[in-house]
């Protein structure tokens, strides 16, 4: 037991395709949402995104019942890493997918338009 204790302290830096290596945290956030999955979780939720700080490689992941929630998950996500390291996220990079850009989701939800948004923050999409 003691072995795989050990390997799970080990810190795991893993290179994300396309990053910018970053010199500080908040700098460049890498996200993406990933689903419908066949079978939802135990909440009913088909979907999840991911926010991943380029520089530390820590990710939060949110799970959602559409796709059209993705702003919602940005902006929990966006107040608590803000609050937390007392500073802001400058570029967030995405696959540029319909749910960043206003476009109707597969269930015929509109969604916010999130580039919007992050431009109004100052963020660089």
């Amino acid at each position: 037991m003691d072995f795989i204790k050990g390997k799970l302290t080990k810190k795991l830096r893993i290179k994300i395709h396309g990053s910018c290596d970053s010199s500080d945290l908040l700098e460049l956030i890498h996200t993406g949402i990933c689903g419908p999955f066949p079978t939802p979780s135990r909440g009913g939720q088909k979907y999840y995104i991911s926010f991943i700080d380029d520089h530390s490689q820590f990710a939060y992941i949110y799970l959602l019942h559409h796709k059209s929630k993705a702003l919602d998950a940005f902006k929990l996500y966006k107040a608590e890493v803000e609050n937390q390291l007392d500073r802001k996220i400058k570029v967030v990079l995405s696959d540029r997918g319909g749910e960043y850009y206003g476009k109707n989701d597969q269930d015929g939800i509109n969604q916010e338009n999130f580039i919007d948004f992050l431009r109004d923050n100052g963020i660089v999409p």
